[in-house]
């Protein structure tokens, strides 16, 4: 069973997507994915090139007045979308007597895509159709909350962590919420405790109707 957070920075996905695992793991044999967000086979090959990797980062998504290189526009969203469909195709494989627990899904590049203007509807249409997790949960709080949470990390994200970015992101998963059916969950002034329980909640109704099917 594959359980996913999604959301924008700041609404608390990694920290929920861990002490949810925690909570789990006495009742199912849980597994925490990183791969969603850290890539899965294309991260040894970007190993690779680690320092390079740092600098292109920094260039083409810390700085949005940079305009990434028209290969990269064409055919990263591509990349990503092969690499996180052999992630799919792996953990319902060798994985499929765990519960896997995700930070980030491939809807979350749909969004990053969008952002940097690296989209188009042929990549929308993909990755919309992309194989459904049994469970993906949309973390949502008010732009503003989501900036503040992530201050400490302005340094490293320099002028793009402003209102804008926040908004938009804000935004843009809350509409993908929508379209695609997903359940939100809050975590607006509200304790880390009952967000998790919420989250788990909704991981305990759906595992029935996943080992009936």
């Amino acid at each position: 069973m594959i359980v996913v957070l999604i959301g924008a920075d700041g609404v608390g996905k990694t920290t929920v997507a861990q002490i949810l695992a925690g909570k789990l793991q006495p009742e199912f044999n849980v597994t925490f994915e990183k791969a969603f967000e850290d890539y899965f086979l294309l991260k040894y090959l970007l190993n690779l090139f680690k320092a390079k990797r740092q600098s292109v980062s920094q260039n083409i998504f810390f700085k949005k007045s940079y305009s990434p290189p028209l290969v990269i526009k064409l055919f990263w969203p591509w990349v990503i979308l092969m690499d996180q469909f052999l992630l799919y195709v792996y953990l319902t494989i060798f994985a499929r007597n765990s519960l896997i627990i995700g930070d980030r899904y491939l809807y979350s590049y749909l969004v990053t895509w969008d952002y940097y203007k690296m989209s188009n509807k042929l990549v929308k249409w993909f990755y919309l159709r992309f194989p459904k997790p049994d469970l993906c949960v949309v973390l949502h709080a008010d732009s503003k909350t989501s900036m503040d949470r992530k201050k400490g990390e302005i340094a490293h994200r320099k002028k793009e962590y402003n209102s804008e970015f926040f908004q938009f992101h804000v935004s843009k998963y809350s509409e993908l919420a929508k379209l695609l059916n997903l359940p939100v969950v809050d975590t607006t002034n509200v304790p880390i405790d009952t967000v998790v329980e919420e989250v788990a909640n909704l991981v305990k109704k759906r595992v029935p109707n996943v080992l009936s099917g």
